[in-house]
């Protein structure tokens, strides 16, 4: 009996062991996320009463099924996370307890894109058990904008458009409209370059005739959609001839055109077309000129002459037609004596240009005038002058004898001066100066000899 109750109870711990099983699980089994945005690869467990969590391992599978390392957890004795590899210090838990080991992924890269997997492992009723589930990691990468490209057959009028939207992950969705309308498409291709970027293509055909450019313009659109666009990215070419809508210069101001003067004409048209046009130069009358270059929609005119004035016509054709615009350019010849300057280039206006010349006039005048005013003062000082150079002589007072006669006279007139003191009286204190109206002799003013003083009787 005792040996029969041990049995069963053996029987039923390993029942128990046998019914209690981890439990695993991937809520979301594939992640969409933008390249350099972080990425949370879900992945939760579950565990019965007494049940204890050991480890939480992330691997990355390659497509031959080989695994890598990410992230390892263990949390005995202590918890510990070690990111493994290229993955260190991007991957990260979102959390190992409360039933989630999630992975998360920082900075993601295109290298990231593929699958993953997740091992829980774990102690279920005394018995260690491992489970694991896998989760696919698409890092998305918007394409290039959308392309048209045409190859047209003019022998048999076949006419290939190609839309082609390149570097993208995954590759871009192509759809082709027509005035609109959704059309079939034909050949559609994906390529993958070593880097992992995906390039799709798809191209429509049909067959063109001259008569097509007749009926009018038809649009042809390409739509590009990718999981990374929130919105459609759009090509669209237009068929039909090319229409030429006018010729613009450079210089803009062709009326001041000069000998020698360098000029560029460009071929304006209208763009988008599918058949792409052919641009020819030509001028009305006689060939382009020698230094004259034409260079598909543009042409230029180098150092030109007088000679190379004329009407100049641009030319647009394709399969489908052509039209043309025309422009005139008269070359003037450069004068040969510099023309005088404006107003603008001397700087000086008109009215304080003759006001400087008046000033410089008046200046000269006040110059020569001071001049001839100190030449007549030097001249009317040396009149004046003495003729001789001698100093002033000293005035003799001639000696006066008693009783002596009386002076001659001078021109009818006595000498004052002459007179000499009488019974005793003593002379006039005007003795010795000459008379009145008689200068001395050996001052400033000479006298004539009639009037010179003479002291003898």
């Amino acid at each position: 009996m005792r040996r029969y109750l041990v049995s069963l109870l053996l029987l039923l711990l390993v029942t128990k062991a046998a019914l209690a099983q981890l439990a695993v699980q991937a809520p979301q089994p594939t992640v969409q996320v933008p390249r350099g945005q972080p990425a949370v690869l879900p992945c939760t467990y579950t565990l019965g009463s007494g049940d204890s969590l050991r480890e939480v391992k992330w691997y990355e599978r390659s497509v031959g099924g080989d695994r890598q390392p990410v992230l390892f957890y263990f949390s005995d004795p202590q918890p510990q996370e070690t990111a493994i590899g290229g993955y260190a210090g991007r991957a990260s838990l979102v959390t190992a307890d409360g039933s989630k080991a999630s992975l998360r992924l920082n900075d993601t890269r295109l290298s990231d894109n593929g699958q993953f997997e997740c091992l829980v492992g774990a102690m279920v009723a005394g018995v260690p058990q491992e489970v694991t589930v896998n989760i696919d990691l698409t890092v998305l990468v918007a394409p290039h904008a959308p392309k048209i490209t045409g190859d047209y057959n003019e022998a048999t009028g076949h006419l290939n458009l190609t839309c082609t939207a390149l570097h993208g992950h995954p590759a871009a969705n192509l759809t082709w409209y027509r005035d609109g309308v959704a059309v079939p498409a034909g050949r559609s291709d994906v390529s993958t370059d070593q880097q992992g970027f995906q390039d799709a293509r798809v191209s429509v055909n049909f067959t063109v005739t001259a008569n097509s450019g007749s009926a009018g313009m038809v649009t042809y659109r390409c739509d590009a959609s990718h999981p990374a666009l929130t919105t459609v990215m759009q090509a669209s070419g237009k068929l039909g001839r090319p229409i030429v809508t006018n010729i613009t210069t450079m210089p803009a101001n062709i009326d001041s055109l000069m000998q020698y003067d360098d000029v560029t004409l460009t071929c304006a048209s209208e763009g988008g077309l599918v058949l792409e046009p052919t641009y020819r130069w030509t001028r009305v009358g006689g060939s382009l000129p020698d230094g004259a270059v034409a260079d598909g929609k543009q042409l230029k005119i180098v150092f030109a002459s007088s000679k190379d004035s004329g009407t100049y016509t641009c030319t647009a054709s394709n399969a489908l037609g052509s039209t043309d615009a025309k422009t005139t350019l008269q070359f003037k010849e450069r004068p040969l004596i510099r023309e005088p300057q404006t107003q603008e280039e001397s700087g000086l206006s008109p009215e304080l240009t003759l006001l400087v010349v008046l000033a410089v006039f008046a200046a000269l005048g006040a110059f020569g005038g001071a001049a001839y005013y100190i030449r007549r003062r030097r001249e009317a000082q040396d009149e004046e002058a003495p003729p001789t150079t001698e100093g002033p002589k000293e005035v003799v007072t001639p000696s006066v004898t008693p009783n002596a006669p009386a002076a001659p006279m001078a021109q009818g007139r006595p000498l004052e001066s002459s007179k000499t003191e009488d019974k005793g009286r003593p002379l006039p204190s005007n003795r010795g100066v000459a008379p009145p109206g008689v200068k001395e002799k050996g001052y400033d003013n000479p006298v004539s000899n009639a009037d010179e003083f003479n002291p003898q009787y």
